[in-house]
């Protein structure tokens, strides 16, 4: 298996796998290193960004992706640098490719599947729509079984969100949050293991859980946690405390109906 952007959640991925399997993971700096030998993983350091070669490794049957696009445009540069390095003796079986649910846009708290079309707002989001649909053509011209899993926000210990809510930062008044969805860190690398052992290929929403607003997410990450309640606030006073970024995500409200994914883990 190859990881190509092998951090939290791949190294989550290896922890879960078997054990006699062998796990290569593409890393862009050092720092990573010492993480990936202490879980079993082959360690590449790559940068995607600058000219490279292919690494040599023995040809991986399955690749999961997990690589974020760089933000110089509105295409996905470092995903075209990869597939352009390739040679075609290293070809997958299958590639697994992380993409986020983002790709939907704003429903207004609408329910949406994996036929709905996509309609992208935010320039992350047109990253992930243009590297799904090059993926989509090269793995159709090299006769390759391709996953996209649509990703919501990622919780569990370590996460960005948790950080926020430890330290006290308000939170949405109930009365102004959208709705948003989740799926656990390790329930996340399970879906991907059991998804690319097991699954027809194909695209899948993936989450864990019902949806729910972003104060019902911060709260309940309050109790779990055993995190004091923050105070609350409106979306205008938002826009002055938070990043850009994650007002984006308060901008938009959707539910994802996960039945495709819970219909493969029930067969």
């Amino acid at each position: 298996m190859l990881i190509i952007g092998c951090g939290d959640i791949g190294l989550r991925i290896a922890q879960q796998a078997n054990p006699e399997r062998e796990i290569f993971g593409v890393i862009r700096s050092k720092e990573s290193a010492n993480k990936l030998k202490s879980a079993r993983i082959h360690c590449l350091q790559i940068d995607m960004d600058e000219k490279f070669d292919f690494p040599h490794i023995t040809p991986q049957a399955q690749w999961i992706y997990l690589a974020p696009p760089d933000r110089n445009d509105l295409q996905d540069n470092r995903l075209r640098a990869w597939l352009q390095a390739t040679p075609v003796g290293q070809h997958p079986a299958r590639f697994i490719y992380i993409s986020t649910s983002g790709v939907y846009g704003d429903h207004q708290g609408g329910w949406v599947d994996e036929e709905t079309p996509l309609q992208p707002i935010t320039d992350r989001a047109k990253r992930r729509v243009d590297a799904e649909q090059l993926l989509q053509q090269w793995c159709s011209e090299h006769n390759i079984e391709l996953f996209i899993l649509r990703v919501p926000g990622i919780i569990g210990v370590g996460r960005n969100s948790l950080s926020r809510l430890q330290s006290g930062e308000p939170i949405i008044h109930p009365d102004d949050a959208p709705y948003t969805n989740l799926v656990d860190a390790d329930y996340l690398a399970r879906a991907i293991l059991f998804l690319a052992s097991k699954a027809p290929a194909g695209i899948y929403n993936i989450s864990d859980r019902a949806p729910i607003t972003v104060t019902e997410r911060s709260l309940a990450l309050c109790e779990q946690y055993n995190i004091p309640q923050p105070e609350f606030i409106n979306l205008e006073q938002a826009e002055k405390l938070y990043s850009p970024m994650r007002m984006s995500y308060l901008k938009e409200s959707r539910r994802l109906n996960t039945n495709k994914l819970w219909s493969i883990f029930k067969t």
